[in-house]
This record gives C-alpha cells, sequence and structure tokens, in this order.
C-alpha cells in the first residue's frame, strides 16, 4: 500500500455487535427460511412447477449451498455477529482469511478469535485500497460505497471508509449504474412516482442492494433468491436498514403494496406472486445468472420481459467459461431487441464479467453510447 494513503485496519472488534434485538429479530429469520426450504418440494409438486427450474441448479447444486445455510441458521449467536464472514459464496472472497474463496472449501464454523485471523491476512487486502480509491476518484462522496461496520465488515480504512474486495466490487456495479445513466432514470422515476422499483435476482448477502436504497432514497426493492441464499440478504438488511419496511413473502401470502421498502421473495414462490408484482424499473443481475442452468436463465429472462414493459431495463454482469458457464448472454439475446455493453468509464467498473444493458424497446436515456460521467466532466471543465 502507498505510505501516501493514511489507513488504518478495521476488523470484527471495531464492529457494532448485534444486539439481542437484531440477534432475535435474525433468528426468527432464519426459522422462516428453513420453513421455506423444507416446504418447498411439496410446494413445487402441489403446484405442478418444474424442481428443475426452481431447485438450485448447475453450479449451485453442490454441496456449498446447503452446508453453509445450515451453519447460518444454526442460529448461534457468534456465527450471526460475523455472518459476512460466510459471504464468500457469492463474492468468491474470504474476509476471514482475505483470499479468494476458489480452492479454499468450506468455513465450517468461525473461529472464537476471529479478529486475530482476520488481522493476521490483513495485508492481503492492501491492493484493494488502490483499486477503490482509483474507482472513486471522479465521484461524488454520495455515490461512494458505505459499508456498515457490523457482522464482521473488515478491510482498510480511508476516509471513513472500510475498503476490501467485496466493497470495490459493490462500488464497480454502482459506476456501472451511474456511468451508463441507469441512476439518472431511477431519479427521474423517482420525481414522477415518489419512489423508484428495483427487483435483483440474486442478491447475495445485500450490499448492493444497501448501497442503492442508501443512494437513491425512496425505493421498492425486490429481492428473489433461493431461500438458502435469501437468508444472508434477510437477516443483513433488517439489521443494517433498520428504517426500513421489510417483508419477507410466504405461500399463500400477500405481497406488500408498492411502495418504499425491501420485499423478499424465494424464486419458487416466484409464478404465484408474478401477477401482484407489477412493472420494475430496473432488474439486476450479477453473476449467477451463467452459473444457473439454460433453464433457469431461459425462465428469468421470459419473466425479466414481462415485468420490465416497455420501461424499465435490466443490467446484469455475468462471465463465460465455456464448458462450465452458461451463455446467459446469448439467451437473454432471444428475449431482449435491445442490448447495449457497457465500455469502461471514467469511473471504472470492469471486473469479473461483462456488464450488459437489455430492454423490450430503445430507452435513449441509457442506450446512448455516452459515459455520463466522461460527458458531465467534459462540460464541467474551464475552456481551454
Amino acid at each position: 500500500m502507498s505510505q501516501k494513503i493514511p489507513a488504518r485496519f478495521i476488523g470484527p472488534r471495531e464492529n457494532h455487535p448485534l444486539s439481542r434485538g437484531d440477534y432475535n429479530l435474525a433468528c426468527q429469520l432464519c426459522d422462516v427460511m428453513v420453513g421455506l426450504r423444507n416446504n418447498r418440494p411439496g410446494y413445487l409438486a402441489s403446484r405442478g412447477l418444474d424442481p428443475g427450474v426452481f431447485l438450485p441448479g448447475h453450479v449451485w447444486e453442490g454441496d456449498f449451498c446447503p452446508a453453509n445455510f445450515n451453519t447460518v441458521t444454526a442460529k448461534n449467536y457468534h456465527t450471526l455477529n460475523h455472518l459476512r464472514m460466510l459471504t464468500y459464496n457469492f463474492s468468491g472472497y474470504r474476509l476471514l482469511d482475505m483470499q479468494s474463496a476458489e480452492g479454499q472449501g468450506l468455513i465450517s464454523e468461525i473461529p472464537p478469535n476471529v479478529d486475530e485471523v482476520v488481522r493476521a491476512h490483513a495485508q492481503r487486502a492492501t491492493p484493494f485500497v488502490e483499486h477503490f480509491l482509483r474507482s472513486v476518484a471522479n465521484l461524488s462522496s454520495s455515490l461512494v460505497v458505505k459499508a456498515p461496520r457490523i457482522m464482521g465488515e473488515s478491510g482498510w480504512e480511508v476516509g471513513g471508509v472500510v475498503i476490501n474486495y467485496d466493497n470495490w466490487a459493490t462500488q464497480q456495479r454502482i459506476n456501472a449504474l451511474y456511468c451508463s445513466g441507469v441512476l439518472d432514470l431511477l431519479q427521474e422515476r423517482i420525481k414522477a412516482r415518489g419512489f423508484c422499483r428495483i427487483l435483483e435476482i440474486g442478491a447475495g448477502y445485500g450490499n448492493l442492494a444497501y448501497a442503492l436504497t442508501r443512494i437513491l432514497g425512496p425505493t421498492d426493492y425486490t429481492i428473489i433468491d433461493l431461500p438458502e441464499s435469501l437468508v444472508y440478504s434477510t437477516c443483513y438488511l433488517n439489521v443494517v436498514l433498520p428504517g426500513q419496511a421489510h417483508h419477507v413473502v410466504v405461500p399463500a401470502g400477500q405481497k406488500a403494496e408498492a411502495g418504499p421498502g425491501l420485499t423478499y421473495l424465494a424464486n419458487h414462490l416466484l409464478d404465484e406472486f408474478l401477477p401482484s408484482l407489477g412493472q420494475m424499473d430496473l432488474a439486476i443481475n450479477v453473476l449467477s445468472l451463467s452459473e444457473m442452468s439454460p433453464e433457469q436463465v431461459d425462465y428469468y429472462a421470459r419473466v425479466l420481459g414481462g415485468l420490465l414493459g416497455e420501461e424499465g431495463v435490466f443490467l446484469e454482469q455475468n462471465y463465460f467459461k465455456p464448458g462450465f458457464h452458461t451463455d446467459a448472454k446469448s439467451i437473454l439475446s432471444q428475449y431482449f431487441p435491445y442490448h447495449r455493453r457497457l465500455e469502461e468509464t471514467v469511473a471504472p467498473h470492469t471486473g469479473r464479467g461483462e456488464v450488459g444493458i437489455w430492454a423490450n424497446r430503445y430507452i435513449g436515456e441509457v442506450f446512448n453510447s455516452s459515459d455520463i460521467l466522461a460527458w458531465k466532466q467534459l462540460f464541467s471543465s474551464p475552456a481551454t
């Protein structure tokens, strides 16, 4: 790390511990997710739904999905208080030892000396400080990802912001949404309606949902995910966004009325509640469509086509490794007539995967080939 960058390492001991009330809420949410998962086979059978579409498939049908789910839903306080140590199955990066999760196996339990373990590997996280700072160099502070210091968040603190691989990756997504014009589009929807509507397929532990809710303001945010994954985002977001309305959908229940707040919908309930979801301004998927089976990608592409209507856009970032990944972009092209590949932007967004923006009709605000930030900088620079 450059000596010019004033930084100090933030580990679990600098985090705010879960309150008794937040812990009890997380336990209740764990129980709901266990119920959704346990009752899923019977639910699918009773409605004649294809298990190949709604059960964990392709990359996600291995052992790590249920194993990590069982670890979280055991409801151990120490585990939930350090939930970020288990989110590597979404980001591919382990905060516990600050390294790639690839080939590392499962973390079966959070060690009692977790703070000591994390600090022993702090230097591994130093490259992300400069990566992150380059990503935000041209942005206003309102667009900078500021992760809450709870549930084990760890990394190098610079100017009050905790930096690690996960937060750098989240910043890349914010940069893509901003530079492509999508954030400006959402702000216009907020002015017109009072709130914008976002649907995210596979939200991981909720990092992007948290960042967007804080950046945009009034947002009706729906997360669709496997119960095995939804347990993370429900526990995390209920704790870090206490002022928001939160609603977990259950079979034969009701979806919350449209308006600011967060809705959590298990993927196998999507058909049941699809008529009540309404039109979305933005749909998001990051790095999971290509990990699904072709049948699953086809299902989501068809569903999104209807949910986005004539006014919504779909932003996804996925990459394709032949023989391992599903070629999600080729499937999406069968459903969406308009597509834009987002080239590198002034505020860097490149990472794993290529950002694509899709829609049912040509929407000039996002399909014009300009980089919004570059355009604004051009006209804010003094004349030479």
